[in-house]
Formats: C-alpha cells, structure tokens, sequence
C-alpha cells in the first residue's frame, strides 16, 4: 500500500470511528469498484454517504460531484465531503457540501 493510501486510509477509519461515537453503526464502506459508494456510510433513516479526502490541496468542486454521484450510487439523497484540516484533531475537520444537501439534512 503506498504512502498516500494508507494515509488516506487512515483518515477514513479515524472519521468513521469519531462519527461511530454520534451515530452507532457508522462505518466505513465496502469498495464497490467503478459504482463506488463513498468512503463511510452513515445508516439510519437520515442516512448518507461521506467521500473523505486527507489532500493538502482543496478540490472542493470536484470532491462534491464525486459526493454526489457515489450517493447516487449508494442510493442515498446526500453525499457529503469531509476533508482534512491540517494539524486539527478529527472533531475539527472540514465538512463540505451544496446548501440543497444542507437543507435536506436540516427538514429530515
């Protein structure tokens, strides 16, 4: 595994098990290749998908279009982003996504 992924990897499991601490059952997703679901699914009937991202470099365009096609994937109606906020504890880190996926999570 390189540097990068493993890194990454990393992120993902320390943001699922912070979020796992809210909501349980929280966890990280199985890869599903080229239908791929996000990095962590969060059940429930609010549910959603998260696309975690541990870059020094912001793609904030990008990664939320990434979020919502692998929500559409999973079947979801959000998908979020959480990225990393550099030399920040987990419970600091950077969520992003469009104000309709905001306002759907607030009237649910």
């Amino acid at each position: 595994m390189s540097k990068s992924r493993k890194k990454g990897t990393t992120f993902e499991r320390t943001i699922a098990n912070y979020i796992a601490l809210w909501i349980p059952g929280t966890d990280r997703a199985a890869p599903h290749g080229s239908k791929d679901v996000g990095d962590i699914y969060i059940p429930g009937e609010n549910r959603f998908i998260i696309e975690a991202k541990c870059h020094r470099d912001m793609r904030l365009s990008e990664w939320v279009d990434e979020a919502a096609v692998e929500a559409a994937n999973a079947g979801v109606h959000v998908g979020v982003v959480v990225h990393k906020r550099t030399r920040r504890p987990v419970h600091d880190q950077y969520v992003t996504m469009t104000l309709e996926n905001f306002m759907r999570l607030m009237v649910r």
